[in-house]
């Protein structure tokens, strides 16, 4: 019988993007019966160079970077020593838009691109899509895809439906998004403009930043500040159709589909860009649309604000793709494969 392996799951960031990549998968195994035991901590409560703490598990996953840029060449070479498997896991692009008040601060604080050092400098590197795998190999040839998963009966998914007099338009974020949300300023203004609509609809902003507003505002529209990841979901309950606009660049080319996925999750209407990840599962007129210009936000925003059954038919579609896709429980079983493949196959 194999023994189980023991995987230590470090934390080092605690946005979302510490819980999707290791705080909330790291959990759902820990419920499951296996063959992997994990234990999960924040970074602030590992010390990288106690050899005999760590030489205890076969597999140290972290999310972004571990000890420092000065020393992960030398704890990489130390913990092969001890039989230890050092795996990085990145789910953004090291390459943040210039035009972003991030790239200024990373660049001030000399991060800028730091993350490439340490992609260089472990065993095996974990990501989010195949796109961005694809960039990745250059650094690290053992590159593996673990998407993001989504936990149904998480309690921030459980809410009550109502019907609305009007449409609800929404978009879900994060900050310095505002160069991807001006593709649809135009449109916007179209929208508002149309007599066709007038009444029929409102835009709802949740998170971001105020200056995103700027897309959005009109004669009907709701802001709604950012929250901890432990909540934003419930804002669900307030859209019907999800906007997921990018502008192309390399950062958004490498960006998951998680947007993508949360609409599913809550069956809403989704349209997004035809760039990035979106195409490879968007069919467009069966579970959502991807657009390929800016005007063509207006003509399918529209066509599905008019148009209640289609709204309900994508997201219902939408629903059964993403769940086949990226249920924690199908995503789970995909990094239950991994730790075994690395332990007992020795893949490179």
């Amino acid at each position: 019988m194999e023994k189980k392996i023991k995987v230590l799951m470090v934390m080092t960031d605690f946005t979302s993007v510490g819980h999707f990549r290791i705080g909330w998968p790291g959990t759902y195994l820990q419920s499951l019966d296996c063959g992997i035991e994990v234990t999960i901590k924040t970074s602030n409560n590992v010390v990288p160079w106690d050899f005999q703490e760590l030489k205890k598990y076969d597999i140290i996953h972290f999310n972004r970077m571990f000890g420092t840029i000065e020393s992960i060449e030398e704890l990489h070479r130390r913990y092969k020593e001890h039989g230890i498997i050092l795996v990085m896991d990145i789910d953004d692009h090291w390459d943040v838009p210039e035009e972003t008040k991030l790239h200024e601060a990373r660049v001030k604080a000399g991060m800028h691109g730091i993350e490439k050092h340490f992609l260089s400098h472990v065993d095996h590197i974990t990501t989010t899509t195949r796109l961005f795998k694809k960039e990745l190999q250059e650094i690290n040839p053992s590159t593996h895809v673990i998407p993001n998963g989504v936990n149904p009966d998480h309690p921030m998914w459980d809410f009550q439906e109502f019907d609305s007099a009007v449409c609800r338009v929404g978009w879900l974020g994060s900050i310095q998004r505002y160069h991807d949300l001006a593709r649809l300023k135009d449109s916007v203004k179209r929208l508002y403009a149309d007599p066709e609509l007038k009444g029929k609809f409102r835009f709802v902003q949740v998170g971001g930043e105020e200056t995103d507003v700027d897309v959005f505002k009109g004669p009907d529209f709701e802001y709604y500040p950012g929250v901890d990841a432990h909540e934003y979901g419930r804002y669900y309950q307030k859209v019907d159709i999800c906007l997921a606009p990018l502008k192309e660049n390399m950062y958004n080319h490498c960006k998951s589909e998680l947007k993508m996925v949360e609409a599913g999750l809550t069956k809403k209407a989704f349209i997004g860009q035809n760039y990035g990840i979106y195409p490879e599962h968007i069919i467009n007129e069966v579970n959502g649309y991807c657009v390929y210009s800016d005007d063509e936000w207006y003509t399918r925003i529209k066509a599905l604000i008019l148009d209640k059954p289609l709204r309900k038919q994508l997201g219902e579609q939408l629903h059964i793709d993403m769940m086949a896709k990226f249920s924690q429980e199908a995503v789970a079983q995909q990094r239950i494969d991994f730790y075994k493949k690395i332990v007992y196959e020795k893949v490179v």
